[in-house]
């Protein structure tokens, strides 16, 4: 057994590396705003050309020769520091921190630097993670189906099961009140620019038409997003989130504005970073006071996203709740949320084949950044 002194000697230095990357991270990402800033101020000083350079001219020069000495000294330093952190975290962990340098570097199209060094801080901070748990082969939602606590509502809400996509449907809100689906690197189809007519789902007892919606003031708001589907499960799966079961009436500026950007970035973005991610999104609706169309069909208040990834073995989990009354200049990460609080909005149960404790762990916080 070691001595106590020596665990906790241990226990200090994991704690030191933690707090040191975080410092580190900080401390690089000021540099290259400061090395950015400098380096433009810079080029554009060169391009004017002037024949006579002032003084003034030529200390602005020596301030962005001070800021590359300062940006170069820091990033050495970091680095230097952020190995011999690396050397002093468990060998779990440096298996993760690998396998995230090595994604980006295979797939930088759509990755910056930004996005490396916060999924090496999140990696850092993954011992109190709950263990990844593979879901059922031909099951796109992951860790259970989502569990309807509304006893009432029940009778008006059954599962519909398609190729690349789930969903839960309700009858009377004529709304899916939850869609997922998973999208990973592997895609081997290409998604037609010509958009598809959408059709009515006779599985349900709704029957919501494409037409319902002509005049309402809302768009057609697909919850399982089109080309993230043709791009990875073909044609045929693209065709079903034509059908109005996938459907929600959205506002058009948060359609083609934040909801656009949010879906492009999942597929563009987190798929090359993490290889493989869950998704389930839906709408929320204000209980006190349902809204409807004309015909009949509830719109809802807001819109919810959930994130999951386990490429670092342990279960991450991101959630976003979007109001509908957007400009499309907020922010992203101003929407981010714990999962309870989903919960509590929409009155499902998510993750319900983990234990209570594990639950609280995956929906309890909510992300402190976006990925």
């Amino acid at each position: 057994m070691e001595p106590e002194s020596m665990k906790l000697t241990q226990n200090f230095c994991f704690a030191d590396s933690g707090n040191s990357l975080n410092i580190g991270c900080i401390l690089i990402l000021s540099s290259f705003r400061l090395f950015g800033y400098q380096f433009n101020r810079n080029k554009n000083m060169v391009r004017k050309k002037t024949r006579k350079k002032s003084t003034a001219h030529k200390k602005k020069f020596s301030k962005g020769k001070i800021g590359l000495f300062l940006f170069a000294l820091i990033a050495v330093s970091w680095i230097a520091w952020m190995g011999l952190c690396y050397f002093r975290m468990p060998p779990t962990m440096q298996k993760n921190i690998c396998d995230t340098v090595k994604n980006y570097l295979q797939d930088r199209q759509e990755i910056s630097a930004y996005d490396l060094l916060c999924d090496v801080h999140r990696a850092c901070h993954l011992q109190n993670c709950v263990r990844a748990a593979v879901p059922f082969d031909d099951c796109p939602v992951y860790g259970g189906v989502p569990v309807l606590r509304d006893y009432k509502q029940r009778e008006n809400y059954q599962i519909l099961k398609n190729r690349a996509f789930w969903c839960g449907y309700d009858n009377k809100k004529r709304n899916p009140i939850w869609t997922a689906y998973q999208l990973s690197a592997e895609q081997s189809f290409q998604a037609e620019e010509q958009p598809q007519l959408f059709k009515t789902d006779s599985r349900t007892r709704a029957r919501v038409t494409s037409a319902e919606y002509i005049g309402s003031g809302f768009d057609r708001g697909q919850m399982v997003p089109r080309c993230g589907i043709a791009a990875i499960w073909g044609k045929k799966a693209e065709k079903e989130t034509f059908l109005m079961s996938n459907v929600c009436p959205r506002k058009h500026d948060l359609n083609i504005g934040l909801w656009r950007d949010l879906e492009l970035r999942e597929l563009e973005n987190y798929v090359p970073r993490y290889q493989k991610i869950w998704v389930i999104t839906g709408p929320v609706f204000n209980h006190n006071e349902i809204c409807e169309t004309s015909s009949g069909v509830s719109v809802p208040t807001a819109f919810y996203k959930i994130y999951i990834d386990e490429s670092a073995g342990r279960v991450v989990v991101m959630a976003l709740l979007i109001p509908q009354q957007q400009t499309g200049t907020e922010k992203l990460k101003n929407f981010l949320v714990s999962v309870n609080e989903i919960e509590s909005l929409t009155a499902l149960d998510f993750f319900t084949e983990f234990s209570e404790e594990e639950q609280k762990k995956i929906e309890g916080v909510a992300a402190t950044c976006l990925w």
